[in-house]
């Protein structure tokens, strides 16, 4: 089977009807930093190796098998990392948003993760906000299960998470993070 690139595509366009038609569809409805976050996947050479997580990864990048860098910045450039750091608490905290995934068969749905200070004051965050990932070992993720109740989430993270817990479940949601020196800490919202 001969592999042909979308670049040599115009060349062989009577052998590709329906692939042209859609990426002329994605060029059409993406922004551009869409069409180059999902072109990026073609432009990376496949060794097998994920490359390693860094700020400027496609929205596209998985941190888990169900958990991508777009989910964490809630698809908004704007909440994009700027430091190393940051990606390392956040596969950390992605790890165990998947782990609670696999556990309750149930999507996860994150509302919450990095937040730049300027959207953090916006929505009334706290002035030192776990979300505002602004010192290593610091982040957060707001999320909840789809199709399970949340206080059954927050029950089982309260056993199985020894960081910080946020008790969102009368609100809808979960809150889990970390700060220097991890430790254990619990309130409600």
């Amino acid at each position: 089977m001969t592999t042909i690139r979308l670049a040599d595509a115009a060349k062989h366009d009577e052998q590709l009807p329906h692939q042209l038609a859609a990426w002329n569809a994605l060029q059409a409805t993406l922004t551009p930093e869409q069409l180059d976050d999902f072109a990026q996947g073609f432009r990376t050479p496949q060794t097998g190796a994920q490359a390693p997580f860094q700020p400027s990864s496609p929205f596209s990048y998985k941190l888990t098998p169900n958990v991508t860098y777009g989910e964490l910045c809630l698809q908004s450039p704007e909440r994009r990392f700027h430091q190393q750091h940051q990606c390392a608490t956040a596969l950390t905290l992605a790890q165990f948003v998947q782990k609670a995934r696999d556990t309750f068969n149930c999507p996860a749905v994150i509302t919450s993760g990095y937040r730049p200070p300027r959207i953090n004051s916006a929505v009334g965050g706290a002035s030192n906000s776990e979300h505002l990932y602004n010192t290593p070992s610091t982040g957060a993720i707001d999320f909840y299960l789809d199709g399970m109740p949340v206080k059954e989430l927050q029950d089982w993270a309260e056993r199985t998470w020894n960081f910080s817990l946020g008790l969102g479940a009368p609100k809808g949601f979960i809150h889990i993070g970390v700060r220097p020196g991890q430790p254990r800490v619990r309130w409600n919202y």
